[in-house]
């Protein structure tokens, strides 16, 4: 794609068609993903979106935090039933649950916990990074999920450097296989789609 191109309220900036999927790079809102989803003449689904939860489950600030409002508080509820593994701890950083969509209008939504960036080793934290992305992905190939959109995963609060995270992310997403059709990352921080 030579120039961005604006779609509702998002702005693709580039595609790629890799090996299975397409993937579309954007800048936006995750709330606003899942209308331009179900406007589309052939929807594809079943949806869902990746959600940049904390090890609590509990909603937060950010992504989170706007996935939580727009779903409304039946996900807070379903959420809070998840077993604590260890205090405090739902989701160990690096792996992934999934909920229903509710009001967020998706199937489902993979909360996955990314890591914080300033307070942990580098190396440790890309790996971390790499064990969300790679835990969302198997997820909704599970779930058997045609199209999901991913966040800009621990660029935001957690402070990782957008250039390494999207290196990241791609290094797990070229990978991605059917069910998929469409990986979108939707960006929403400063951070430029490369």
């Amino acid at each position: 794609m030579a120039t961005p191109t604006s779609v509702g309220p998002l702005l693709v900036k580039k595609e790629y068609q890799l090996n299975g999927p397409r993937l579309i790079i954007c800048k936006g809102s995750i709330p606003d993903w899942p209308k331009l989803q179900n406007e589309r003449p052939e929807v594809l689904r079943p949806l869902a979106v990746v959600n940049a939860a904390n090890q609590r489950l509990c909603g937060g600030g950010g992504v989170d935090g706007m996935i939580h409002t727009k779903a409304g508080p039946e996900l807070g509820k379903q959420l809070l039933r998840q077993p604590l593994l260890r205090p405090g701890i739902r989701c160990p950083t690096g792996e992934a649950v999934e909920t229903k969509g509710y009001n967020f209008n998706v199937d489902f939504i993979i909360h996955t916990c990314g890591p914080n960036y300033g307070s942990g080793e580098p190396s440790r934290c890309k790996d971390d990074l790499t064990n969300a992305y790679r835990s969302s992905l198997t997820k909704a190939q599970q779930l058997g999920v045609k199209c999901v959109a991913f966040p800009a995963i621990s660029t935001g609060l957690q402070a990782y450097p957008i250039k390494e995270a999207t290196q990241v992310a791609l290094s797990v997403l070229k990978d991605a296989k059917a069910p998929l059709e469409e990986l979108w990352v939707v960006l929403f921080t400063q951070g430029r789609a490369r």
